[in-house]
């Protein structure tokens, strides 16, 4: 008896698994909108410390600093003092920690969890350890530049430097330099 065919049946091709090989990098959209989602949840963090942790100056007293000082000086003067600065610092950062910390152990953070995107080591695939996550790639990024910003505002440009250094061929910022990580897409 010969096989008939059947136009309702599954088709029969064979399934093969995907080749295995390095996961792509994410692109620098990707990669924006995953850094945007992990700061829109810190937004409400420094309008509260603004609000209530911060003096207050009033826009007389701001353009009057920025007409005597210039930007930069202007800055300086506005900059609350470095006490409050550094307790700001340590706030932001340990919300930072307390969001996306069960995200870390799987190279993620909520941004990155909501782009699919995952930070590994450099070289191979593997997940680097959570404390070289937080000490040498967040901390850089988040604590580093607001610590030297505190001496000087113009060290603030270090957050810009970090970003625009995304636009390298390998798709690297400074903080993955750092930490030697690279930041791939996952399987969908």
């Amino acid at each position: 008896m010969s096989a008939q065919y059947n136009p309702y049946e599954s088709p029969q091709a064979p399934i093969s698994a995907p080749a295995a090989g390095p996961a792509s990098l994410a692109t620098r959209s990707q990669r924006f909108a995953s850094a945007f989602i992990d700061n829109l949840v810190l937004v409400p963090i420094y309008f509260l410390q603004q609000e209530y942790l911060y003096p207050k100056v009033t826009a007389e007293q701001e353009h009057e600093m920025f007409v005597k000082h210039g930007i930069l000086g202007g800055m300086k003067e506005l900059a609350p003092p470095p006490g409050l600065a550094l307790l700001g610092i340590v706030i932001v950062f340990a919300v930072f920690l307390a969001v996306n910390f069960a995200f870390l152990k799987n190279g993620q953070t909520l941004g990155k969890k909501v782009m699919k995107l995952q930070v590994q080591n450099r070289n191979g695939d593997s997940l680097p350890p959570v404390q070289d996550l937080i000490l040498k790639r967040y901390a850089f990024l988040y604590a580093v530049p607001s610590l030297l910003a505190i001496i000087h505002p113009a060290f603030a440009l270090v957050w810009l430097l970090d970003a625009l250094l995304i636009f390298r061929t390998g798709r690297n910022t400074l903080h993955d330099d750092l930490a030697k990580t690279k930041v791939v897409k996952l399987g969908i």
